[in-house]
């Protein structure tokens, strides 16, 4: 298997061209994080662009400690940034099996305001989106519904989307509210109306990550736009592992999903 710290998006490989990276430090109630930007070398340092917020996959804080350095975020990063938008790729704790739930949640709600209130220069915070993957979709798709004002959209790749059936899998001393409280498909209920949503799924990934995915769809159903790609072929991490003709053509289309989204008025 390849190496996912190194590993980049299974598209053109010389997306990373005048892209400009820069380091920033994000400072919420509940202690310092940082974040990464990926903008266009030409733009203007204090140009005010569309913005694309990645919320990283969950594991131990060994496996994040170096997270921003990850070959899937830097690629992803330059590929937003090479539409002449911004990516900040934040470095979130972890969950520590979702025994600090509450606390995950509340640092990216946080966050999401803190780079909406301009804590990093150059973002547009009327146009916000937000791009999330693996566990990490419990926590980051979670935080997206609950923004105000409504962020312009939401993707979550191969996505946990419901933690309340995985019981098996994790601390039983994990309160259930704790797990509801990270689960969008129980966070949507309470919504009367969702952003725009892309979910990619992969055929091969996690049984009960599907399963999930199907119970979000279920409860979202009726309260926005929520629309389903597969990857019938694809494994867990499709879009640095498996380079082929679909992957390519899902990131693509991705890709236009938040371009368009960004630079819509409605």
């Amino acid at each position: 298997m390849a190496d996912l710290t190194e590993a980049r998006i299974v598209l053109d490989p010389g997306l990373g061209a005048d892209v400009r990276r820069e380091r920033h430090v994000l400072q919420l109630p509940g202690g310092d994080i940082a974040a990464d930007t990926y903008r266009p070398a030409s733009a203007a340092p204090d140009a005010a662009l569309p913005t694309v917020l990645f919320i990283h996959g969950d594991a131990s804080a060994e496996v994040l400690a170096d997270v921003l350095d990850w070959g899937q975020y830097r690629s992803w990063g330059e590929a937003v940034a090479s539409r002449g938008l911004c990516a900040v790729v934040l470095q979130h704790r972890s969950s520590d099996g979702l025994r600090h739930a509450p606390s995950l949640l509340a640092e990216l709600e946080a966050a999401i305001a803190r780079v909406r209130d301009h804590a990093i220069p150059g973002i547009d915070a009327a146009r916000l989106g937000v791009w999330t993957c693996s566990a990490g979709s419990s926590f980051g798709v979670a935080a997206a519904l609950l923004a105000s004002p409504p962020v312009a959209f939401i993707v979550s790749y191969y996505g946990f989307l419901d933690v309340r059936h995985l019981t098996a899998r994790l601390d039983p001393n994990v309160p259930p509210d704790d797990l509801a409280a990270v689960s969008p498909a129980a966070v949507v209920e309470a919504i009367p109306c969702v952003p725009p949503t892309l979910i990619v799924r992969a055929g091969l990934d996690y049984p009960e990550l599907n399963e999930s995915v199907d119970r979000y769809v279920a409860a979202a159903t009726g309260r926005g736009d929520t629309r389903v790609e597969d990857h019938p072929a694809g494994h867990h991490a499709f879009d640095v592992l498996d380079a082929d003709e679909r992957s390519r053509e899902l990131i693509a289309m991705t890709l236009d999903f938040m371009d368009e989204r960004l630079r819509s008025d409605g």
